[in-house]
């Protein structure tokens, strides 16, 4: 995929590289110093050997705004747990929120090689490792995670995502989606409540709590990356749902997307990554119809491109949205070589033009913007997962004013 380089220029900054297996971080000013920090793990995988020496498991970090690197979590094995089928230990996509309700963001995510979800509780002291807490133990494969109030309690509750995965859930007690209800309090149990359990969701990639329909309820979002369903949930009293497809979307292959207002209508749209590109599905009003309209398109190449990640933000500071996007390309096994990058479109005149921040040959999997260092613009934050494994800030030059 052959993209000029951005014009507006970033400089690199490594978090942390070199990771046996990392997939997913978040960010949040987790010391309430009016900064953003960023959390992230280190997993273990059967097929590659720990680079910590005498560890186990996974190890969680956060990243303090102005460089200092913390341990968190140390040879987490999730002991509680039944064992996995495999030997691996996979704490990956992950969010912020104030699980205990003591005013302090914790770090909240899904631990796929254990069916588990997992809460880290933080201290609101540096230097101390955070205590787990367990929020669910029935969602096996879990794949992603999303926040929000769905009963509209006045606190977030938690969708999980599942995916088919017969290495470490061969024979699940529930898949799909479910969403988890909030206790309102600190030693409340988590109660998990069904959403679907199709046959459909094979793979659901993309996930988000958001009010399509005006309502001023949260429905839920989904994107399947096997079946190619673009799906989404209306709550229609007690506990049903109801799903409704979009039409004129495949989402094989399609990762992770966003929703939020894209023309600024006053209506939820989606950003959803597809079979070679991305797509803007956009709201024609309280979800009564979409309009689908090709953001991005690139030439198929011998080994599959995989859009794994796509956030908006104005990069440029010209007062327009542009999209910033990751690619992965799929591999026969973890140790073949893989491609990957960071890519942005910027708008121009009802079309896109594309520039590239990153190529290499490494598989990107998420990303994040952020004004890292408090100057007015944007950084982008992308995590590598095969080959180097790490967590990579890109420091935008653009303008602004340090703050």
């Amino acid at each position: 995929m052959t993209v000029p380089v951005s014009p507006v220029r970033f400089t690199r900054y490594e978090i942390h590289a070199g990771m046996s297996y990392s997939y997913g971080f978040a960010v949040q000013d987790f010391d309430c110093d009016s900064r953003p920090d960023i959390s992230f793990f280190d997993s273990e995988v059967a097929s590659r050997n720990l680079l910590r020496s005498g560890e186990i498991g996974a190890v969680g970090y956060v990243h303090w705004n102005g460089g200092a690197l913390q341990r968190i979590v140390s040879n987490e094995t999730y002991p509680e747990v039944p064992a996995p089928s495999l030997e691996v230990t996979l704490f990956e996509r992950h969010l912020s929120m104030d699980v205990n309700g003591d005013g302090r963001p914790d770090v909240v995510g899904v631990v796929n090689s254990h069916g588990a979800v997992v809460a880290y509780l933080n201290p609101a002291v540096r230097g101390v490792e955070w205590d787990r807490q367990y929020l669910s133990t029935a969602t096996p494969a879990a794949v992603n995670i999303a926040a929000g109030d769905l009963d509209a309690d006045g606190d977030s509750d938690l969708v999980v995502a599942m995916r088919v995965q017969p290495t470490t859930a061969p024979d699940p007690a529930v898949r799909g989606l479910v969403w988890l209800e909030n206790p309102g309090r600190a030693a409340g149990e988590w109660r998990q409540h069904p959403v679907e359990g199709s046959a459909d969701l094979v793979d659901p990639r993309n996930l988000s709590a958001a009010d399509l329909d005006g309502d001023g309820q949260l429905d839920i979002v989904v994107g399947d990356a096997s079946t190619g369903l673009l799906s989404w949930f209306k709550r229609v009293g007690g506990a049903a749902w109801e799903r409704r497809d979009i039409a004129s979307v495949t989402t094989i292959h399609g990762h992770f997307g966003t929703t939020m207002d894209i023309d600024r209508d006053g209506h939820m749209d989606i950003l959803q990554p597809v079979y070679q590109g991305i797509v803007w599905v956009r709201n024609r009003g309280r979800g009564q119809g979409w309009d689908v309209i090709p953001i991005a398109r690139f030439e198929r190449e011998i080994v599959q491109i995989v859009v794994s990640d796509v956030v908006l933000g104005d990069l440029d500071l010209d007062g327009k949205s542009d999209i910033v996007f990751s690619i992965l390309t799929l591999s026969e096994s973890p140790t073949r070589m893989r491609r990957g990058g960071v890519y942005w479109l910027r708008q121009n005149q009802g079309a896109w033009d594309a520039f590239r921040i990153l190529f290499e040959e490494n598989a990107t999997v998420g990303l994040s913007l952020l004004d890292y260092d408090g100057d007015g613009d944007l950084d982008v934050l992308s995590n590598s997962e095969y080959q180097r494994n790490a967590v990579t800030l890109w420091i935008n030059e653009h303008g602004g004013t340090d703050g």
